[in-house]
């Protein structure tokens, strides 16, 4: 398992004329410097605390599993409208599952896994970071390191974390 891109993430606090939504979406559709079918997956760990008021990410229970669907879009505000646009297969449901955790938690998520946030509507800012990993089937696209595949022969700054490569 390797580390090839980690983001520290702040989600304001309230403020009625913010945009601060994160729509639903799947990172695999942002993730184009990959191969399809590679192992691509996010640990988003909690530095503050995550409870209901402040805008929790939210996942769609059983998502992995639909394969890449239209109406992914990070930028997104009208979550509803969102709902209505992204077809949920046959024989499956729209679950929403919020990751509520401490300082110090961590939530999984695969890379068509649909989630999102709403708004902060406490008085804190809640802060997180996502570590973005992969394992060794995943592929950049025409084997090009470019863009977020760039670094990914650098351990200094894409670690292996896990696997026969870790002790490099």
């Amino acid at each position: 398992v390797q580390v090839w891109w980690v983001q520290l993430l702040g989600k304001p606090p309230a403020d009625p004329d913010a945009q601060t939504n994160i729509g639903w979406h799947q990172d695999r559709n942002y993730w184009g410097s990959w191969e399809q079918g590679s192992q691509l997956f996010t640990a988003w760990v909690a530095v503050s605390d995550v409870a209901v008021d402040c805008g929790p990410m939210k996942f769609l229970r059983g998502s992995s599993k639909w394969g890449v669907l239209e109406g992914s879009d990070f930028y997104g505000q009208d979550h509803q409208a969102q709902q209505s646009a992204i077809q949920v297969p046959e024989g499956e449901k729209w679950e929403e599952v919020a990751a509520i955790l401490p300082p110090g938690g961590v939530s999984f998520h695969d890379n068509l896994t649909f989630h999102g946030s709403g708004p902060n509507l406490s008085n804190n800012m809640r802060r997180s970071f996502a570590i973005h990993l992969r394992t060794e089937k995943s592929r950049p696209v025409d084997g090009k390191r470019q863009g977020l595949t760039a670094c990914i022969d650098d351990y200094s700054r894409c670690p292996v974390i896990y696997g026969e490569a870790s002790n490099r």
